[in-house]
């Protein structure tokens, strides 16, 4: 995909092959079918299937299934929503995979890449030490080797020993790589990669004010709390804060409260973000259009007793929420119940107050008054009202 995707309610169906008079058997339709065997790369943008399993009976068919309600991270619908994907298995057997590179790409981490999917990684021997390979998830064809301490702070170009990977389906009388080949790699830091793009950048479900940028790498944290590496068109970032450092990164911005003046498109730029202990140099600009939310907080206008006996908070815009007050008069609670009246909030007493005494206007701890956006009022809602 072009970009990051949610795949939570993807749907799977329709799977068949697409030969006409061909069946499928019922364990093949069985993993064609089950959501779990579809797995989301770490940033999103693609989807790898395990055909390991699939029936004998069925290898080296076409087939097809059918994608439904995949969405981008705003929540719109995959454009021509369901996509049809075809495929076929092969399993015929090829020369071994070839070694393309091998690079130091983060800090603390070697990439193999080959010219096939691997089955197995094999290993690499650097500074006498042998590290195990792990294979990528999102792209098979890559092998990744974490350096220990020691090795990490090579610099220059070092001798590198790899070998023992397999491709899939290797013919049995090729040995190509069951021999550890010596390279040479540049540990250098500048032969770093920039800094990968974020993964992912939402508005908090329940604060209009924050936005949380994802990154699948962990961050360094001068540079991605530099507010300035980050601007929306039209809004002001008021602070930004790295939350989470465990695997990833999530920079949690903080906007300035009503510089979001409408519902609609934004764009956010993204700079200057470095990896974590030089594992990435500074990430190239990355921009991205966004669907935001406005976070201007509804505020109180006026406030006014209603003869015989109700209480009339009106604001500046339409309200959604659960009012709730207490309204004390001669040490006595009078206030019945609350409601949203369009732009108002109306308090209904349980009778009609003493007239000449002042009434104290409290909000209880569970009133909720905001905007149809979801933005709260930050307006002092404790009042004396004549």
């Amino acid at each position: 995909f072009s970009e990051a995707m949610d795949f939570t309610n993807m749907l799977v169906a329709d799977a068949k092959t697409t030969a006409s008079g061909q069946t499928l058997q019922s364990a093949t339709l069985a993993l064609l079918l089950t959501k779990a065997n579809y797995v989301p790369s770490a940033d999103k943008k693609s989807l790898t299937m395990n055909l390991t399993n699939i029936s004998t009976a069925d290898l080296n068919k076409e087939m097809s299934v059918k994608l439904y309600n995949i969405k981008d991270l705003a929540g719109n619908n995959i454009v021509n929503d369901p996509i049809t994907v075809v495929f076929k298995t092969d399993n015929t057997l090829k020369p071994q995979a070839k070694l393309l590179s091998l690079e130091r790409i983060e800090y603390n981490k070697l990439t193999a890449t080959f010219d096939k999917p691997i089955k197995t990684p094999g290993l690499i021997v650097v500074n006498n030490e042998s590290v195990a390979g792990v294979i990528s998830p999102s792209d098979l064809t890559k092998v990744n080797y974490t350096l220990s301490a020691a090795s990490a702070q090579l610099t220059g170009y070092q001798k590198v020993y790899i070998g023992f990977w397999e491709g899939y389906n290797v013919l049995p009388n090729d040995t190509t790589a069951d021999v550890l080949i010596e390279k040479y790699v540049n540990f250098s830091v500048n032969n770093l990669l920039p800094l990968p793009a974020p993964v992912s950048v939402t508005q908090a479900p329940n604060d209009n004010n924050v936005l949380l940028v994802q990154f699948n790498q962990k961050l360094d944290e001068t540079t991605a709390e530099n507010k300035s590496n980050y601007s929306i068109s039209g809004a002001v970032i008021a602070a930004a804060e790295l939350t989470n450092t465990t695997s990833g990164g999530t920079v949690k911005l903080t906007l300035q409260q009503g510089s979001l003046s409408a519902t609609k498109t934004y764009t956010l730029t993204i700079s200057g973000v470095k990896g974590y202990n030089n594992s990435y140099q500074e990430m190239n600009p990355y921009q991205l259009s966004l669907y935001l939310k406005e976070n201007a907080a509804p505020e109180l206008a006026s406030f006014y007793y209603v003869y015989p006996n109700s209480i009339v908070l009106a604001f500046n815009e339409a309200l959604a929420g659960t009012p709730s007050f207490t309204v004390i008069q001669n040490n006595v609670n009078i206030a019945s119940y609350s409601y949203i009246n369009g732009t108002t909030v109306v308090i209904i007493l349980s009778n009609t107050p003493e007239a000449g005494k002042s009434m104290q206007l409290l909000p209880n701890s569970s009133n909720v008054i905001q905007d149809l956006s979801g933005n709260k009022t930050n307006s002092v809602l404790s009042r004396t009202v004549n």
